[in-house]
């Protein structure tokens, strides 16, 4: 049979695929990409195939293909998946191709009928092999002829995608990785096929802490999709002054990491976003997520009675003390939404009134333990407010350990 001829029985077989995908799952398939494995090579046809919509996944069908660089007598080759999101249901022989003097189908088949249960429970088909009978022929396919081995029928969730490899087997005229033609052993090439579910790459990030009171931010995401992926990660940040965020800022790029730790600068309120790329494409961004990285004590004017104290224990590794009511520490200038406070709880901490915006909140520092780098919310306003931040100790007495102060934008 002429390879036209053979091509012509492929593409009948893959419309009667896509309309028995139709019948099985409601769905239909996408066309097959063009067969371009050539000769010499065991391969799954089509390369790539869709399953739509991606809510619910669908049904396929792909054809193990066998094709040499001459005359062929026999062919064969085993089909792995991915259990986990392909179910095998069916495995049929590759359609009835006549031998050369096209009138029959003669040989003998080895590996066939293949047991589904047990198959699937392995995530492989195991070798299906065709000795092709010679009918008045030299041998059973010409050259550079496509032959279908088998057809497997598959179904597919909507949860991700999965890699077809074939590989060769020492049934039905493949030997050792080479396809044997009456003695004359033929290289093969394995051609890998895809599935892909036709929901684009999905990219997920991690939500953040609003508000952290550490010189880095750990960062993670992660993604879905074909093949290996990677991941764009951009952020923009607002600085306390104006709560005005500027433009979007590449941060990693065509990463496969999936995390990273970010090192903030006091004072600034910062968002994150993260794209995946996959063999398909590319993901849109995600919804932001946000933190606010505290301003630091010593950017705070002081007013009374303070003294500084430095260690590891505190933000940055600073903190000012005071137990002399009415010193005050103040910022002018701020444009914030939420107001937290950065200090050192004791159980014999005194307290601190908070002022801003026309507000004041009177904030008790005492507990049975001590705890540092305590972050206090203390105002969350309807939107971003213009003021003067004013911490005040109240009471004498007792000390009071201001670390810093969370001036978010979100």
């Amino acid at each position: 049979m002429h390879l036209n001829r053979i091509r012509t029985r492929l593409a009948l077989l893959g419309a009667a695929a896509a309309a028995a995908a139709v019948v099985l799952g409601g769905l239909a398939p996408a066309v097959a990409t063009a067969d371009t494995g050539g000769a010499n090579t065991i391969k799954v046809l089509p390369a790539t195939k869709t399953i739509s919509p991606p809510a619910t996944g669908g049904s396929f069908s792909v054809d193990v293909v066998a094709n040499a660089g001459t005359a062929m007598s026999g062919a064969g080759a085993a089909l792995s998946f991915d259990k986990t999101r392909l179910t095998l249901t069916g495995v049929t022989i590759g359609p009835a191709v006549a031998s050369l003097n096209g009138s029959c189908f003669c040989g003998t088949i080895a590996g066939y009928p293949v047991n589904v249960a047990a198959a699937q429970a392995a995530g492989q088909i195991p070798t299906v092999g065709f000795s092709f009978g010679n009918s008045g022929a030299p041998s059973g396919f010409a050259a550079n002829t496509d032959v279908v081995i088998y057809t497997a029928a598959f179904t597919v969730s909507a949860t991700g995608d999965s890699t077809l490899a074939p590989s060769v087997g020492t049934t039905g005229g493949i030997l050792d990785g080479n396809v044997a033609t009456y003695g004359q052993a033929l290289p093969v090439t394995l051609v890998d096929g895809h599935v892909v579910n036709s929901a684009p790459a999905t990219a997920a990030i991690t939500p953040l802490a609003a508000w952290l009171a550490t010189n880095t931010v750990p960062v993670k995401w992660s993604g879905t999709g074909m093949g290996t992926l990677t991941y764009d990660v951009q952020y923009r940040k607002a600085p306390y002054s104006t709560a005005a965020f500027g433009a979007l800022t590449p941060w990693q790029t065509g990463v496969t990491a999936t995390t990273a730790n970010f090192t903030t600068s006091p004072g600034y309120t910062y968002c994150f976003s993260v794209r995946t790329h996959d063999d398909n494409g590319v993901s849109a961004y995600t919804p932001e997520t946000c933190t606010a990285a505290p301003l630091d004590d010593r950017s705070l004017t002081k007013s009374g009675t303070w003294s500084a104290k430095t260690g590891s224990a505190y933000y940055r590794s600073t903190a000012m003390y005071s137990s002399s009511n009415g010193a005050k520490l103040t910022r002018t200038g701020v444009h914030a939404k939420r107001i937290v406070l950065v200090a050192t709880t004791c159980s014999t901490c005194g307290s601190v009134k908070v002022a801003f915006a026309g507000s004041t909140k009177t904030i008790s520092l005492k507990s049975t333990t001590t705890v540092n780098k305590k972050l206090i919310a203390v105002f969350t306003l309807t939107s971003v407010k213009s003021s003067t931040l004013t911490i005040t100790v109240y009471g004498s007495g007792k000390k009071v350990y201001i670390d810093g102060v969370v001036l978010s934008a979100k």
